[in-house]
């Protein structure tokens, strides 16, 4: 496999469009009930919260010295999420997505925005 370090941005920035999707759908619903009565907007935030896990899988294979420089970021978490969102699809507890949503991604965002600064400004000093 050829590795492309360059792909780790990419991959960070997919994980920050897919965190504005799922905010965006969220907001859509406004309430955990009324999340919990839409079957679209569950979708497109379970699918989205699947790229982001399977953005961290890839920048882990790609460039795991962004994983370990960056270990404030809930890395494992996001992966494991989209492997229980993915092949545990038939018990998907629709509380926890709904409190990712409102409560943890927001924060990544942020994160991993400063992170993409600091990778274009040419730093590699963690400073979350």
């Amino acid at each position: 496999m050829t590795i492309h370090p360059d792909r780790a941005a990419d991959y960070l920035r997919h994980i920050v469009e897919a965190v504005d999707r799922a905010t965006a759908y969220a907001g859509k619903a406004k309430t955990f009930e009324a999340f919990e009565q839409d079957v679209l907007l569950q979708d497109g935030i379970v699918r989205n919260i699947g790229v982001i896990g399977e953005a961290a899988v890839k920048i882990e294979q790609v460039e795991p010295d962004v994983i370990a420089k960056w270990s404030a970021i809930p890395w494992r978490e996001m992966q494991t999420m989209r492997h229980k969102l993915v092949h545990d699809y038939f018990d998907i507890d629709l509380s926890i997505v709904w409190d990712t949503v409102q409560r943890d991604l927001p924060k990544l965002a942020v994160q991993i925005r400063q992170i993409l600064t600091a990778l274009d400004a040419g730093q590699t000093d963690p400073k979350l």
